[in-house]
């Protein structure tokens, strides 16, 4: 989608950016005009705080550690199966992360 690929251009301290092309759809969708669209993604990620995220990725792996531990504590079946499976909470939260603060965001 050209309204991500504008958007990773012109930010190029942006380290990580999966996931956020489901905003980016949204947008386009809603919009159907790409200007549009990036203007309002650009938006949203700066007033939301995600902009942040997406530069320190440090801190959005220790929110995925974090997560990992919780699923541990709280759903403990559930952490070991992922565990077995070799599968990290990283690759599915991203984009579940991602959809909860689209449908927050004022």
């Amino acid at each position: 989608i050209s309204v991500l690929r504008c958007y990773v251009i012109n930010n190029p301290e942006i380290n990580y950016s999966q996931g956020i092309s489901c905003i980016a759809t949204f947008f386009y969708a809603l919009y159907k005009d790409e200007s549009t669209a990036f203007t309002m993604l650009t938006s949203f990620i700066n007033s939301s705080g995600l902009c942040d995220l997406l530069k320190d990725t440090v801190a959005l792996k220790g929110y995925f550690y974090i997560l990992n531990k919780l699923v541990a504590i709280f759903i403990p079946e559930l952490h070991l199966h992922l565990f077995e499976e070799g599968v990290s909470a990283s690759w599915f939260s991203s984009a579940w992360i991602l959809t909860c603060l689209l449908y927050t965001s004022d």
